[in-house]
């Protein structure tokens, strides 16, 4: 249900919430892949170094909007047609989080670069975040901002990317003997639209070491539906998803991700 912010671990903490980066114990690296029936495709890279008094995590994405047809009249007056790239993007970051097992404070610094038809942009921008724990480590409240300062520009124009906020609250109940029933809610503004969000998400792990999930993402003031299974095997980790979109089709999602210890 995109309600991720104070569950985010691992290399998904790379783009998700730097401050979640000090409880990654190890080298870990991850792959994610996501489509969907439009044509729609996403793929990202993420790496995350722990040391002795903080975590160092890198990440880079890539995103293609799809094909569009273009048609264009030639001298002699015929008509022809051609397929170009909607829109494409790529995202690099690099973040870093601090902290205790109670306390801790991420930041990354983001760099996009995109391109729409034949125009070319690039922006700058920055996330800070923090998450608290409570001592029995069941309860974690997080908070972050996201994309501050980002301003896109293309040729002789500039355009502001809106700041995100994001405030998010989860509990795991540890009802089970090899995991755990877990809650999350995000509440998201964006300065950039009228209405605020709220996603919500549930995990549940009937038997180890498989998890299964079911969300609600807010878009628009529509309640989206998503489901997934998280499926682990000694250093790897395979999760995929299926979530509904606007345009009234299904997003698909894998990730694969490894530790080495």
């Amino acid at each position: 249900g995109n309600a991720h912010l104070a569950f985010a671990s691992g290399p998904d903490a790379v783009f998700l919430n730097q401050s979640a980066l000090p409880y990654a114990k190890s080298q870990e690296i991850q792959i994610s892949y996501f489509r969907s029936f439009a044509g729609m495709n996403y793929g990202a890279l993420a790496y995350v170094y722990h040391l002795d008094d903080f975590t160092l995590g890198a990440g880079a994405v890539y995103y293609n909007a799809g094909k569009i047809e273009l048609n264009s009249i030639n001298n002699n007056g015929t008509i022809s047609s051609s397929e170009i790239t909607a829109m494409s993007d790529w995202l690099f970051n690099l973040g870093i989080g601090a902290g205790n097992e109670n306390l801790s404070v991420g930041a990354s610094v983001k760099t996009l670069f995109s391109k729409i038809a034949f125009e070319r942009g690039h922006a700058f921008m920055l996330d800070i975040n923090s998450s608290l724990h409570t001592k029995d480590q069941r309860f974690i409240f997080a908070g972050a901002i996201n994309n501050m300062g980002g301003k896109i520009k293309y040729v002789g124009v500039s355009e502001e990317i809106p700041a995100v906020m994001k405030l998010g609250m989860g509990y795991k109940f540890g009802i089970l003997d090899y995991g755990d029933l877990a809650l999350e809610a995000d509440f998201v503004y964006n300065k950039g639209e009228d209405k605020n969000k709220y996603n919500a998400g549930i995990e549940y792990f009937p038997l180890y070491p498989v998890s299964v999930q079911f969300g609600m993402q807010d878009i628009k003031g529509k309640k989206l539906l998503s489901t997934g299974f998280s499926f682990k095997y000694g250093k790897l980790v395979l999760d995929y998803a299926l979530a509904r979109a606007m345009q009234e089709y299904f997003i698909h999602r894998i990730s694969l991700s490894y530790k080495t210890n």
